[in-house]
């Protein structure tokens, strides 16, 4: 495991640490392994690097990430009261139309039920 390598290396000659970050930064610098460095710092990202080194992965941005709140905040809101109400109140709050609010309640649902949750 790279982690373990460069720990090794690490307290006995920090010259060889740096050269390893200087190959590992020019080998992927069409990456954002860069960018994961100066971010995170080398010793998590060696962590990342052993669990995940291999993988694609795709990271949601953070459009995603607030429609996915939004629907479920839609989907709580719309389980726990009068649907009338709520549809009125939750397009209200999020700047919407009813049959919006209404669409994403009815998403979220069916992927719940797709899931088992």
């Amino acid at each position: 495991m790279i982690s373990k390598e460069v720990r090794i290396l690490g307290p006995h000659d920090r010259d060889c640490v740096d050269t390893l970050r200087v190959i590992l930064l020019y080998s992927c610098s069409r990456t954002v392994f860069p960018e994961l460095v100066e971010v995170f710092g080398p010793d998590l990202v060696y962590k990342f690097i052993d669990l995940f080194g291999g993988v694609t992965i795709k990271v949601p941005d953070r459009h995603f990430l607030e429609q996915a709140v939004r629907d479920i905040d839609i989907y709580r809101t719309m389980s726990n009261g009068v649907r009338a109400e709520a549809l009125k109140y939750l397009a209200i709050k999020h700047d919407t139309t009813e049959e919006y609010v209404r669409e994403r309640y009815v998403h979220v649902k069916r992927l719940r039920e797709k899931y088992g949750i």
